[in-house]
């Protein structure tokens, strides 16, 4: 019998769906389902939470040894057991989407510059401003007025790299912090 298996019975055991149980953990209901699926696993802190609100050992629920749950736990109430550490993990997710925002806006804004880049190779272009002669991507740029564009795109990489950047230090500062 696996962890998975193991969490679905005591979670049935209580008469809990996927989303109750995933409500009292603040998870999402695909996360309880990927542990009983044995497509992933519970963290550490999951694991100790989930012990605390069924009322086991990590031995039960990790390896299966213990048969019975703890009598003294299993009386405790069920909404007794907190969520490990929800500050801390909203905070690593908040980052991990300012990550993703960022590296969504450098890849927009770069599909736009290739993009430019290729119509300047299919369609090739030649603009003289005060005696002087651009080609390539400049002289398309140039010639169809488009300088404001390429400067915002050449900005929003920019941006988008730093906010990238900026939710990676802090994610990572975030996970050194010491636990409450």
């Amino acid at each position: 019998m696996t962890i998975g298996d193991r969490l679905t019975e005591l979670r049935k055991s209580r008469g809990l769906s996927q989303e109750e149980l995933a409500a009292q953990m603040a998870l999402t209901r695909q996360t309880i389902s990927k542990w009983e699926l044995g497509q992933s696993s519970p963290d550490v802190e999951y694991v100790i939470a989930l012990c605390d609100y069924f009322g086991v050992t990590t031995d039960y629920l990790l390896k299966g040894t213990e048969p019975e749950p703890q009598q003294e736990r299993a009386s405790a109430p069920a909404a007794a057991a907190p969520a490990p550490d929800r500050a801390r993990t909203e905070k690593k997710e908040a980052y991990t989407m300012l990550f993703y925002l960022g590296l969504s806006v450098v890849l927009l804004a770069a599909s736009v510059l290739l993009i430019i880049f290729v119509l300047s190779l299919i369609q090739p272009w030649e603009t003289f401003i005060y005696n002087r002669q651009y080609t390539g991507f400049w002289g398309y740029v140039l010639g169809h007025d488009a300088q404001v564009w390429v400067y915002l795109m050449f900005a929003l990489i920019a941006g988008g790299a730093g906010l990238s950047a900026f939710s990676v230090i802090k994610k990572l500062r975030a996970a050194e912090e010491p636990k409450a």
